[in-house]
């Protein structure tokens, strides 16, 4: 009789083990920094040569030189819709490299693109040698988000013995941009060199870091940026995403209700915030925050799942029950989100002793979701403790059928048949937990007692 109780002992807490894996998974994400935080787009602005007449590259013919005359002027008050129209009024000359490629920094800074994409392709077939019209080129495949050919015409730039702090800081986004973080950093860092001032390459280069894990040096330098911006709420943001990475959850939380307090209202942010208030702040903070989601948009619950089946593992119904009160319209739901809601509901009521309101709950979820892993366990669970062993034996091979419950399903069924002294069905079910799971070394010592029973019997 005690080693059965014994099993009897091994396999609840096996169950118990199973559900609170399941129920911590997305708070777990925070400290595994599996998560998605919501910052604003940064505004990457790719400039062109200011508009010149070359002299350097390729030179206008004599046939143009009148009409350079004419566009000196309108060239130097930056009329260049007025210089257009005198390139236009010259459609019948054979053009040069020179003027074709002055033509295409025009409509360029007309934001013409299309027109200036071609112009500029003309100009390099005559003179491929025109870094200008390589560098133009790459801006406005930059502006298109062209990736692969923006690149190709930076690459001809820097063959041709063109370096600023553009072109590296335009490299630096193309190598971001194809997830490529370390040449990004080198990038950001050389435009930097020579404009260390510059707001985009500065937070160019704080993306590289974060991207490429270097999480100790992106931390120096947003605390450099931050004492020259202490209200720049997405500063605030890629500090609180760059403590995430580095495990220092009260600096996270800190750094998101800050750029919370400066006006982020992002509810993916929000929820952020009451996660890390739930296992590193305060729990009446985290609650509050999860109204405030709710009562914004009640189609965000199925966001605040894990949060809610967290206040419920730790025995906070009340607060878990305050959230789910005020979805009064939960019919609102899609019907697998309304199935998790009545879930909730049931798992509350009977952890309140209410067992027939938690029934209620638990055959409205499996109306809207006959698969529902949850509710089966815990109905089979329910009929178990009331011996009735029929029913319970249904919800468990109905929740033994679901990869997510499978494991759970096939304990509890073991545990039935132990407390019904069916010695080798419980075996024939820890085999299959063994098989599926071959790290459960701890059911072979259960297996071996099992049989010893089992021949005792027999």
């Amino acid at each position: 009789m005690k080693l059965n109780l014994l099993i009897l002992v091994l396999g609840a807490l096996s169950l118990q083990v199973g559900a609170q894996a399941s129920q911590q998974a997305n708070l777990n994400s925070i400290h595994n920094n599996n998560v998605q935080i919501k910052m604003p787009s940064p505004q990457w602005v790719f400039q062109a040569d200011s508009i010149v007449i070359p002299n350097h590259e390729a030179k206008l013919a004599m046939a143009e030189q009148y009409l350079a005359e004419q566009l000196k002027p309108l060239l130097a008050k930056q009329d260049y819709q007025a210089a257009a129209q005198v390139i236009e009024s010259y459609q019948k000359i054979e053009k040069s490299a020179a003027l074709l490629q002055l033509s295409g920094q025009i409509y360029l800074a007309l934001d013409q693109l299309d027109k200036a994409e071609a112009i500029f392709t003309q100009a390099l077939k005559l003179s491929p040698g025109l870094s200008r019209s390589h560098r133009s080129l790459a801006v406005i495949y930059l502006q298109q988000q062209r990736i692969e050919l923006a690149q190709q015409h930076l690459a001809q730039t820097i063959a041709l013995g063109q370096y600023d702090a553009q072109v590296f800081g335009q490299l630096a986004y193309l190598n971001l941009q194809a997830q490529q973080p370390w040449g990004a950093v080198s990038g950001y860092q050389n435009a930097l060199l020579l404009e260390p001032n510059n707001h985009q390459w500065q937070q160019g280069l704080l993306a590289a870091l974060v991207q490429s894990q270097q999480l100790a040096s992106a931390q120096a330098l947003v605390a450099e940026l931050l004492s020259k911006e202490p209200d720049s709420k997405a500063l605030w943001l890629r500090r609180g995403q760059i403590a995430l990475g580095l495990q220092q959850y009260q600096h996270a939380l800190a750094s998101f209700e800050m750029a919370h307090r400066l006006g982020d209202s992002a509810l993916e942010n929000l929820i952020l915030i009451a996660q890390l208030h739930l296992q590193h702040g305060s729990l009446a903070k985290a609650s509050q925050l999860l109204g405030t989601v709710l009562n914004t948009d009640p189609l965000q619950f199925d966001a605040l799942q894990n949060a809610i089946a967290w206040l419920i593992q730790n025995n906070n119904f009340s607060e878990a029950e305050a959230l789910l009160n005020q979805l009064t319209r939960p019919d609102q739901l899609a019907p697998m989100a309304q199935s998790q809601f009545y879930t909730f509901k049931g798992q509350i009521a009977l952890a309140q002793n209410k067992a027939e309101s938690a029934l209620k709950h638990y055959q409205q979820a499996l109306e809207l979701n006959a698969n529902n892993g949850q509710v089966l366990i815990s109905l089979a669970e329910h009929f178990a403790k009331l011996q009735l062993y029929s029913r319970a034996e249904l919800y468990f091979i109905r929740a033994a059928a679901l990869s997510e419950t499978q494991e759970q399903a096939w304990l509890g069924h073991a545990q039935l048949e132990i407390n019904q002294q069916d010695y080798a069905s419980a075996m024939a079910l820890l085999n299959k937990v063994l098989k599926a799971n071959p790290t459960r070394s701890d059911l072979k010592n259960n297996l071996e007692i099992l049989q010893r029973l089992s021949n005792q019997q027999s």
